[in-house]
C-alpha cells in the first residue's frame, strides 16, 4: 500500500512530484535518520543533481534537517510544527547516536534558549551520544 506524501509537500509549499514523493517516503520509512547513502540505494537510479536540489529544498522549506555528528553527515525530518526560518531550523531537541547500532535519532527535549552578548545565534546543535533503548 503506498501512502500519499502529496499533503505535506503542499503544506510546504512545496510543488508534488513522484521524485520528491519518493523521497520523502523514504524518510518516512526509516523513522530515524538517513545518509545520503541510504537514499541513494533506496532511490535506485536516479538524476544526482535533482536529489541535492530537492534536499535543499526539503530543508529550505522545513520538511528536512542536516545533523551534523562529528564528521558523519545525515538528514532527518523535521517535526511538524517547523517551518521555514531562512534556512536555519529550530528545534528542541537533541541528536543522539547510539555506540552499538549506530543511528543517529532526534530526541525531543527541552532545551533552554541560548543567548551570548553581541552575539546573534542562528542554531545551536547538542549531541549525545550512548546507548539507545533498543540496543539496551
Amino acid at each position: 500500500m503506498s501512502i500519499d506524501y502529496s499533503h505535506q509537500l503542499k503544506a510546504h509549499k512545496l510543488r508534488v512530484t513522484k521524485f520528491r514523493t519518493q523521497l520523502l517516503a523514504i524518510f518516512h520509512q526509516a523513522n530515524a535518520s538517513v545518509s545520503n547513502e541510504h537514499i541513494e540505494k533506496e532511490l535506485g537510479d536516479f538524476d544526482r543533481i535533482t536529489l541535492y536540489r530537492t534536499l535543499k529544498s526539503f530543508e529550505q522549506k522545513g520538511v528536512i534537517h542536516k545533523i551534523n555528528f562529528g564528521t558523519e553527515q545525515k538528514w532527518a525530518l523535521c517535526p511538524d510544527q517547523c517551518s521555514e526560518h531562512d534556512g536555519h531550523h529550530q528545534h528542541e531537541h537533541i541528536h543522539f547516536r547510539c555506540v552499538k547500532c549506530e543511528e543517529i535519532l532526534c530526541i525531543p527535549t527541552e532545551i533552554q534558549k541560548i543567548s551570548i552578548p553581541n552575539f546573534k545565534i542562528q542554531s545551536t546543535e547538542i549531541n549525545a551520544s550512548g546507548v539507545c533503548a533498543n540496543c539496551t
